[in-house]
Parts: C-alpha cells; sequence; structure tokens
C-alpha cells in the first residue's frame, strides 16, 4: 500500500476558520492605523500651514469691509431718495424765472428794487427811489405787464409811503403770477 495516501485529514476546520478570522482583523486592524495616521498627519500639516490668527484676521479684514460697504450703500439709498424727492418738487414747482426777469427789465435804473416775494402764486414787489417820475413810470410798466396778462395778471398798487429821514419813496405792487 502506498504509505502517502491519508485518508485522515488532520486539518480542523475550528482553527482553519480563527486563523482566517484572525488575518482579517489583522488587515483591518493595519488599513485603520494607516487610515488614522493618514488623516493625523494631514490635519497636523492643515494646521501648521493655516493659522488661526491669520483666519480671524481675514473674518475681520472681511467683516469691515461689509461695513464700510454697507454704510456706502445706506449714503447711496440716501442720496438717491433725496434727488428723487428734490426732482418731484422742482416738476411740480412753477418756474417764476420769466415773471422775474420782466419785472427786473422794467426797474428803472434809478429806483432799486428792494424786494420780491412769492407766496401761493401771489407775486409782491418793493422798491424805493428819490423819484416819483421813475416810481411812476414803474407802476406804468408793471401794469401794463398785468394788462397783457403775459407775466403778470390782477396788478394792484398795495401802498406808496414816503421815507421822510430817508428822503425817498416806497412802493409796494402786488400781482398773480402767471
Amino acid at each position: 500500500m502506498n504509505k502517502s495516501i491519508n485518508l485522515v485529514s488532520n486539518r480542523n476546520l475550528q482553527v482553519e476558520r480563527e486563523l482566517l478570522i484572525l488575518k482579517l482583523v489583522r488587515v483591518v486592524a493595519v488599513s485603520l492605523l494607516i487610515t488614522i495616521s493618514v488623516v493625523a498627519i494631514s490635519a497636523f500639516i492643515l494646521s501648521t500651514q493655516i493659522s488661526l490668527a491669520s483666519i480671524k484676521q481675514e473674518e475681520n479684514t472681511t467683516l469691515s469691509q461689509i461695513s464700510a460697504l454697507h454704510d456706502k450703500l445706506t449714503t447711496y439709498y440716501l442720496t438717491k431718495d433725496r434727488l428723487t424727492n428734490i426732482s418731484t418738487i422742482l416738476a411740480s414747482r412753477k418756474d417764476y424765472g420769466k415773471p422775474i426777469t420782466a419785472i427786473l427789465q422794467k426797474v428803472p435804473e434809478d429806483l432799486t428794487l428792494e424786494g420780491i416775494s412769492i407766496e401761493k402764486e401771489a407775486l409782491t414787489i418793493s422798491a424805493f427811489g428819490t423819484s416819483l417820475v421813475s416810481i411812476n413810470k414803474l407802476i406804468d410798466d408793471i401794469s401794463l405787464l398785468g394788462k397783457e396778462n403775459k407775466v403778470l395778471s390782477n396788478v394792484k398798487l398795495q401802498s406808496l409811503v414816503l421815507d421822510v429821514k430817508g428822503n425817498k419813496y416806497v412802493v409796494y405792487l402786488k400781482g398773480e403770477a402767471l
């Protein structure tokens, strides 16, 4: 007979299973060890490359820039709102340049225009001078503007006063601006 043939197995299944499990545990342990080492080394390198102080500095810089931009944006919107309101007022406001220019052209040279006031379409003119002839010419010219209804309408003489101390005459005229 052949002595090399062994019909009885001297291998133990229980031992083989335990060896296989042990081998698997060793592979898992080594792979976990390598993974944890790589993660730890990467974290160390990152922490040395990026300092916490620089991150805080960048955060503060960014916050200050945002704050400055917020202030600029607030100023922009406030200015825009004011300009819009001014434009609305200017669009609805009546232009008194034409009546005032026409009145200034009618004032004789020896009279001084003391003031022009405009209140709710009513235009009041006050002038003074030493000559009644010049005052009469002013009254006639302003009245003519009222009769033509181009610049003024309903022109009235409010008062004509003699200032004895100043040796001058003061005239007040009132009309409705067109």
